[in-house]
């Protein structure tokens, strides 16, 4: 009887351990591989609407603060479990929760470069956190979210993408340059020829 008692003690503390040892494995930094892919997918429809939705006229700044939203949640979330090559944010930290970060990092870039939507943006991290446990791991990973945000806001800072959008094409006689015709006598955002690449 002593020998079942004690062989039962074992495997309950064999289990035990086994337990915490997956449970340790699996958050946080574990968990971005079981990520589901809902919160990036939830903050590229927030930067849409952010952006006006379908009416935005400018689709190259779109694409442009699509990408560095994008790239800060991808570097943040690899930042928690590395896997990939990041892109300019260098910082690690295995406790992070990744939902916070992922939002963190979309919401900074967001704010950043559309700052008139910070209600709406407001609202939409708060949503997104109030599903996350307070904690270590959540404040962790709002400021690693906010770090690798600032990482892509600072590498893109004066990238030559400000400027009017529509520029005059200047008449020429000379063969093979473009010549306006009308109603495409203007030319959209020419500056843009000169934008830092990606």
């Amino acid at each position: 009887m002593k020998r079942i008692r004690k062989s039962i003690l074992m495997l309950g503390a064999v289990i035990s351990l086994y337990s915490l040892s997956c449970s340790r494995n699996n958050f946080p930094g574990n968990a971005v591989e079981s990520l589901p892919n809902t919160v990036v997918l939830k903050w590229n429809e927030v930067a849409f609407e952010a952006f006006g939705g379908s009416a935005y006229q400018h689709s190259l700044m779109a694409s442009r603060i699509n990408a560095m939203t994008h790239i800060a949640m991808h570097d943040a979330l690899n930042a928690i479990k590395p896997k990939y090559s990041t892109y300019v944010f260098t910082g690690n930290d295995i406790a992070a929760d990744p939902i916070a970060a992922a939002a963190a990092a979309a919401y900074t870039v967001l704010l950043h470069e559309i700052p008139d939507k910070k209600n709406f943006l407001d609202s939409t991290l708060s949503q997104t956190l109030s599903a996350i446990a307070e904690g270590d791991a959540k404040t962790r990973g709002i400021s690693l979210g906010k770090q690798a945000a600032q990482a892509i806001i600072n590498d893109r800072a004066d990238d030559g993408s400000a400027g009017e959008l529509i520029g005059q094409i200047p008449p020429s006689t000379t063969p093979g340059v473009y010549q306006p015709v009308p109603p495409f006598n203007i030319i959209f955002v020419p500056h843009w020829e000169n934008v830092k690449l990606f």
